[in-house]
Formats: C-alpha cells, structure tokens, sequence
C-alpha cells in the first residue's frame, strides 16, 4: 500500500479480488472444471481422468462427462451411452444412460433392433446373422419369418426352386 514506512518493518501487497494470500502467495481461489490447487507449487494441475471435481491428483470428489462413479472412483461410460459431468462419489454407483436407440441389458447399451435377418446375441450383446433364409429370428437357428425367395417346409425356411418366388414374411408357426 501506498504510504507503507520502512521503519515500520515489513510489508506487504495486497492479491487481487479472484486471489488469497496464502504463504505469503497470492494464489487463485478457483482453478475451475477438471483441475486442482496444488499446495507444492500453488499453481492449478489437472484431475486424474474422470474428474470433474479433485482435491488432488488422486482425490477427486465428482465425474466428468461421460464418466460415472463404480465403486468409489470414476470409470468411462461403455459403447453407446453417455452421462453428465457431477456424479458425486459420496452418493454411491451410479450409471450412464444409453444413447436413443438402445436399452439398458445386464449392465450394457444394447441396440433395441438388429434390423432384418439379425438377432441380438445375448452372449455378447451385438446383432449376429439369423440362419440361411429367415428372415426374423430370436438365434442363429431360431426363425420366425421367412426371407425373400424362401417358403415353410416342415417348419423351417427352404429356398423357392428354380424360376419361382416368395415375398419375405412366411411365418413358420
């Protein structure tokens, strides 16, 4: 300050509004999304990734973006979900949400259509061929419909013989 006398002793500056003396340094009241104040070097770090929030490097108290609290610490979201930066890791697991067209399953984002001559594993969650000629099927050798150019025969999709055809949609039931 202005007016300071040197036969006072010491003195001091005064830190600007966004900034608190802390060790005699002027240091910054908020280091913002994703970073931390470090005590060392009182300079703002990054949160380990995952963290919105950290008081740390290895402390961190909320999620990023896409990020959501698994016992106790941030983990990714997995294929084809999302999830919003602040899930608070003293409230516990919490989960991502699937993106538009899938649906929660065991844990996973799967798709809610495979689409025509595809089914949904539920061994591994994707969209895997129907057998030759089913159109619809619930697993590789579980039909309902048949394909195009295929009719029932004893209960199963046979191809239509030479110079013949059939719209797709037989139902073998």
């Amino acid at each position: 300050d202005a007016g300071d006398d040197i036969d006072d002793g010491n003195s001091q500056c005064d830190c600007d509004e966004e900034y608190s003396l802390v060790d005699g340094n002027c240091v910054t009241n908020s280091c913002g999304s994703g970073k931390y104040l470090s005590t060392d070097s009182y300079t703002c770090e990054d949160c380990a990734t995952g963290y919105d929030t950290c008081t740390s490097a290895s402390e961190g108290s909320t999620c990023s973006a896409n990020y959501h609290v698994s016992d106790g610490t941030c983990v990714a979201c997995g294929a084809n979900s999302q999830n919003d930066a602040g899930d608070d890791i003293d409230d516990g697991n919490s989960q991502c949400d699937c993106d538009e067209e899938y649906s929660l399953v065991d844990g996973n984002c799967v798709t809610n259509s495979c689409g025509s001559g595809k089914y949904l594993s539920t061994d591994s969650y994707t969209c895997e061929d129907c057998a030759t000629g089913y159109d619809t099927c619930t697993s590789a050798s579980e039909g309902s419909t048949c394909s195009a150019n295929y009719h029932v025969s004893d209960g199963t999709c046979v191809a239509c013989g030479a110079n013949s055809q059939n719209d797709a949609g037989d139902d073998i039931d």
